[in-house]
Parts: C-alpha cells; sequence; structure tokens
C-alpha cells in the first residue's frame, strides 16, 4: 500500500516590523560594504537596507476565511501590545547573528524587560 505525500504548501503572509533606526541602517550597511570588499560574489545574497525587517509569523492562509482570521487575530494582539505597553517604544535588544535557512539569517533575541513582558502577557 502505497502512501499519498502530502504536498507542502509554502508560506504566503508573513507579518514583520520594519526596521527604522537609522543608526542600524548605518550599521548593516557598514557590514555590507566590508562583506562585498571581501568577496563580491556575496553581494547577490545581501538585502537591501531599505528593506531590513524583523519577521515575527510565517504562514500559509488558504482562503479568504483564514486571512479575515489572521488579521482579527493581530488586530488583537495590536491591542494587548498597546496596552502593555502605555505609550512607551518596544525594546526588544539583539545581539549576535545565527544561521535559519539558506539566504536567511536570524538573530538571536536577548531577554529584557520588553520581552519579558511581551512573553508574560501572551
Amino acid at each position: 500500500m502505497q502512501r499519498k505525500k502530502r504536498e507542502k504548501k509554502g508560506p504566503n503572509y508573513f507579518v514583520s516590523i520594519p526596521i527604522t533606526n537609522r543608526k542600524i541602517s548605518v550599521s548593516v550597511g557598514a557590514v555590507q560594504a566590508l562583506v562585498m570588499q571581501r568577496d563580491s560574489r556575496l553581494t547577490r545574497a545581501l538585502v537591501p537596507v531599505a528593506s531590513l525587517h524583523i519577521t515575527l509569523l510565517v504562514t500559509h492562509l488558504a482562503s479568504q476565511e483564514e486571512v479575515n482570521l489572521a488579521v482579527c487575530a493581530v488586530d488583537q494582539m495590536k491591542a494587548s501590545l498597546q496596552d502593555l505597553l502605555r505609550g512607551r517604544e518596544l525594546i526588544l535588544p539583539f545581539h549576535g547573528i545565527g544561521h535559519f535557512r539558506v539566504g536567511q539569517w536570524r538573530e538571536p533575541c536577548q531577554t529584557g524587560p520588553d520581552r519579558r513582558a511581551c512573553k508574560e502577557n501572551v
């Protein structure tokens, strides 16, 4: 008896936070310039600094109904996060760089007061 192989559907939606801090953008640009100096072949792997972001969620939504449910969930989360922050900026400290997948890198988030508060309220 042969089993049917389930077709794995790739993600078609993601939720991210754009990186708008000028110091971070300048620093990433400087690192990218050094990488290109060392080996110009790596240029293709670099992401434009203007499109830097932190991905919070990657998912596959197969129907408009699933998209609508996801939008409602994000709206609920937004209200909870705003209540939690009480007008303060969200600060998530990162340190180091780790490999996630081909063409993707992750940076481990360090524990800090905002991360602890978010974790406790999720």
